[in-house]
């Protein structure tokens, strides 16, 4: 019985284990903040790195000039690079968005849209998971908003493939004195594994199979 439980061990460990790492070091703005409004007036976005994602937290204000402003009010791209030694497992993304954005306290302001993704840069399409944003006259709340991917088998490759976050966010001023534009964040990209169904229906299989024997051993020793 010992051997069986052993067996049954490895067949859950070879199912959850890859080759290396997830990650090759600490995520980076590969592009920085940036804004069509006006100017950045201040920003303190920073990154932390969880084990299996990227957050970027902090507050970021835009000085909007007078009279009618559109374009782009908030961009940024992180990146995280992939270990190609990793291996195979089946995954998902998942973004999370909390925070607001307030535009400034005088002036007209148009309803617009965003995006927020999450997605491998070698695996563009099946990876991401997108957070569709819309201001309405130019402000918002987002209460933890999650959207999760499609699961899809992930397979580590040589050369520089990345976890990718980017956030991008339109504005619109129709008149006003300008002011400062407020972005409060933060965002959440994050790799959840999938166990294999084929390996936890083994795994299943293999202990029925030890108390099956298990019983038949008892039954013979007290017939």
């Amino acid at each position: 019985m010992k051997h069986s439980v052993a067996v049954i061990l490895l067949v859950l460990s070879f199912s959850a284990v890859a080759d290396g790492a997830y990650f090759l070091g600490n995520a980076f703005f590969s592009q920085p903040p940036a804004t069509q409004m006006g100017t950045i007036a201040s920003s303190t976005l920073g990154i932390n790195n969880g084990p299996w994602s990227i957050t970027v937290s902090g507050v970021v204000t835009v000085q909007v000039p007078p009279g009618t402003v559109t374009g782009t009010l908030i961009e940024y791209t992180v990146d995280r690079q992939l270990d190609p030694t990793y291996g195979t497992a089946s995954m998902i993304t998942a973004t999370t968005l909390s925070g607001f954005s307030q535009p400034p306290n005088f002036g007209t302001y148009g309803n617009t849209l965003g995006f927020n993704h999450t997605s491998l840069t070698n695996y563009p399409i099946v990876s991401q998971s997108m957070i569709p944003m819309s201001l309405t006259a130019g402000a918002t709340v987002w209460n933890q908003i999650t959207v999760q991917s499609s699961i899809f088998t992930y397979t580590s490759q040589n050369g520089l493939h990345y976890l990718r976050q980017r956030f991008e966010l339109d504005g619109v001023q129709f008149n006003g004195i300008g002011g400062i534009w407020t972005i409060d964040l933060p965002v959440t990209s994050e790799i959840i594994l999938v166990p294999e169904p084929t390996a936890a229906a083994l795994a299943f299989g293999l202990a029925l199979g030890v108390r099956f024997g298990a019983r038949r051993v008892r039954c013979a020793e007290h017939g």
